[in-house]
């Protein structure tokens, strides 16, 4: 099976039940990137022990309306480094757009900026997941991933814990049933 470029991001990536490596398993992946050279996304479904307000202030920013919620584990790449998928919506601010309606943040002004609103609809990663030219399209075929389209709800509503099985089940895959390579018949 031949995957397209680009085809893929913004999209859903699935780990497989199979897929042990503790960096990704039962993660789902929202991938933000994707191109001939490599890929990158974040693992939205992996809350750290750490809170947001205390790693905006190990980066210095000590800001007054921060979310109570927890750093999520975006991947194992670059685990100092903060990330952060908003609806904000202004891509002058230092954001990147991914769609019309989910940008990317990683700047200390974009940060500062973001987290100076009142409640930012906002995600903060610690870390990536990245594949370098070719490799998440090796996965791919091997079967360790399970594409899917990008659900921005389920990016920042809901149970982390319960999304794995839920964006399977979204796809009409039933995850007892599931097995490296394909589906159970």
């Amino acid at each position: 099976m031949e995957f397209m470029v680009d085809a893929l991001a913004p999209g859903f990536l699935i780990a497989v039940p199979q897929l042990l490596d503790g960096n990704f398993f039962r993660s789902v992946v929202y991938l933000i990137e994707h191109s001939e050279e490599g890929a990158f996304g974040v693992v939205i479904n992996r809350p750290s022990d750490l809170m947001v307000a205390d790693l905006l202030g190990s980066l210095g920013l000590v800001l007054p309306k921060v979310s109570e919620s927890r750093v999520l584990i975006g991947g194992p790449v670059q685990p100092d480094r903060c990330l952060v998928l908003h609806r904000e919506g202004d891509p002058t601010g230092g954001s990147r757009a991914i769609t019309g309606t989910l940008f990317l943040a990683s700047s200390q002004a974009s940060l500062t900026r973001l987290f100076s609103s009142v409640d930012p609809e906002a995600l903060c990663f610690a870390g990536y997941s990245g594949w370098g030219p070719g490799q998440l399209e090796k996965e791919l075929e091997e079967g360790s991933w399970i594409p899917g389209p990008p659900n921005e709800d389920a990016v920042f509503h809901g149970d982390r814990d319960g999304l794995w099985d839920r964006s399977l089940r979204s796809l009409g895959i039933d995850p007892m049933f599931l097995v490296k390579g394909g589906m159970v018949s």
